[in-house]
C-alpha cells in the first residue's frame, strides 16, 4: 500500500510540477484557488437512495450566504462526471447518463 500512494504522489508531483504535495495529504497548486471564491456548482447526479433516476440539475451554492442558486439544466442527465471551470465556463465531461457510460462533453 505505501508504495502504491508513494507512486500515486510521485505521478501527481509529475502531472503538477507547480506543487506542493506533502505526505500528510496537504496539497496546493499554484496558482491557489482566489480565496474570495465563494460559490460551489453541484451538476447532475442521483436522486437519492433507492432511485436510480439521473439528474440535469445544475445549481450554484454560495458557502457564505448558504443560498442555492439554480442554473439552466444540463443537456444530457449525468451522475459520476469530471467538471472544471475554464475561462469562465464549466466544462463537464464524461459520466453516466442513465444508460450507459458516455464520453460526451
Amino acid at each position: 500500500m505505501k508504495q502504491q500512494f508513494e507512486k500515486m504522489m510521485l505521478m501527481v508531483q509529475q502531472a503538477f510540477p507547480g506543487s506542493d504535495v506533502n505526505n500528510n495529504g496537504a496539497e496546493a497548486i499554484a496558482p491557489a484557488v482566489p480565496d474570495n471564491n465563494q460559490d460551489i456548482i453541484v451538476l447532475g447526479g442521483w436522486c437519492g437512495p433507492g432511485n436510480d433516476k439521473v439528474l440535469n440539475t445544475a445549481e450554484e451554492f454560495n458557502l457564505v450566504e448558504g443560498k442555492s442558486t439554480e442554473l439552466p439544466q444540463l443537456s444530457i442527465p449525468r451522475a459520476a462526471s469530471a467538471s472544471c471551470v475554464y475561462n469562465g465556463d464549466v466544462i463537464v465531461a464524461g459520466g453516466f447518463d442513465g444508460q450507459a457510460g458516455t464520453d460526451l462533453i
